[in-house]
């Protein structure tokens, strides 16, 4: 693990940020910050708990500083100029790298560690996986290196350090999260079971509540919404006739026959087969109905995704993080996201796999 100790603002928190290597040629690169809570005078650190939580964005392959900037993290990056539309003039423009205080942010109540994975997403790098196993592989490993890193944190620090963990994330970690959760629970369920892994001082870690924001967990439930919301709701019609139409008549039906065929033979056609074939009307850029982001840029706390980016492709923020300096920060990877869509993975139903969460002896008040 390689760490600094950024100061790009809220500066009174503990910050860590950094690389966890999973090989000599794997860096998944993270960045944790301390709770607020901690600040006040009243917080006693022997008796209060805080929340920890991990988040991981979607994509696959879009980088958790999306969150972390954009969303609900700590720091605003706000540019106090305005571009045009097209944003053709962004790179001829001298960004002033002004940070601001996030009021809102979700380390006011917890500590918060947002992570890049897999590699080749966001500020992670390494070798670039050469195929879909490699790309899921890397993962998987990341939820085990986390794993990794919360037994050491107990034995160091006490299960006071990690008896409030939670696991949250958006879009794809609809996949990811179900997965990571059921394999932390079935690791606590090995530790019951095996006094060697007690000898050997692993601990019971106690997960508190998972959450997913507009998560994509199981195409066949999730397919057919989009006709129902954006036609058939009590709102009017967010689509036109011709694009209800093609939705009810051809995606929906298409789509609903090629899951129902990949999930009778658990292998088959590729997800991107898939979207060429049958699903293709179903990509949110094709029935986006309006894109806001360029309208925002410039705005005071606004959104604005491509002068963030630029911002955080500077040689001064790459070196306040201990990013590598080899690599040019891209908020999401089309290679990554190719990879894992010439597979069965974005098919795979997630939704199976909540519904196997649920409160109990391993997993104390969750929230799905």
């Amino acid at each position: 693990m390689r760490l600094k100790q950024p100061n790009l603002c809220d500066p009174d928190v503990r910050q860590h940020s950094g690389y966890v290597d999973l090989d000599d040629d794997k860096h998944v690169f993270f960045w944790y910050f301390g709770s607020r809570v901690r600040l006040h005078p009243e917080f006693k650190k022997e008796n209060d708990s805080v929340p920890l939580v991990f988040w991981f964005s979607g994509g696959p392959g879009c980088s958790s500083q999306i969150a972390n900037w954009q969303e609900n993290g700590p720091c605003l990056y706000v540019p106090s100029v305005r571009f045009s539309k097209d944003m053709s003039d962004i790179a001829r423009k001298a960004l002033p790298h002004r940070v601001e205080r996030n009021p809102w942010s979700w380390n006011s109540v917890a500590d918060i560690v947002y992570i890049d994975q897999p590699v080749g997403t966001g500020f992670s790098h390494g070798k670039m996986p050469n195929s879909t196993e490699a790309a899921t592989d890397t993962a998987w490993r990341t939820m085990q290196a986390v794993y990794a890193f919360l037994q050491d944190e107990a034995s160091r620090n006490g299960e006071r350090a990690i008896d409030n963990m939670h696991i949250f994330g958006e879009s794809y970690a609809g996949r990811y999260i179900p997965v990571f959760t059921e394999y932390l629970l079935h690791m606590n369920d090995q530790l019951e079971q095996s006094e060697d892994l007690r000898q050997r001082g692993f601990r019971h870690l106690p997960l508190r509540g998972i959450g997913i924001g507009n998560g994509m967990f199981d195409y066949a439930l999730q397919t057919p919404t989009y006709y129902k919301i954006g036609c058939r709701s009590s709102y009017p019609p967010m689509f036109s006739a011709r694009q209800c139409s093609i939705l009810k008549n051809t995606v929906n039906p298409q789509c609903i026959r090629m899951l129902t065929e990949c999930y009778a033979a658990s292998k088959g056609q590729s997800s991107e087969g898939m979207r060429r074939e049958g699903c293709v009307g179903i990509e949110m850029e094709r029935w986006r109905l309006r894109d806001v982001s360029h309208t925002m840029c410039g705005r005071a706390r606004a959104w604005c995704p491509t002068t963030t980016s630029v911002f955080l492709r500077t040689s001064a923020f790459v070196d306040a993080v201990g990013a590598s300096s080899s690599i040019t920060y891209q908020e999401c990877s089309d290679s990554i996201f190719d990879l894992f869509a010439s597979t069965t993975d974005e098919i795979s139903r997630s939704a199976i796999v909540l519904a196997g969460i649920h409160p109990g002896p391993t997993i104390a008040g969750a929230a799905v």
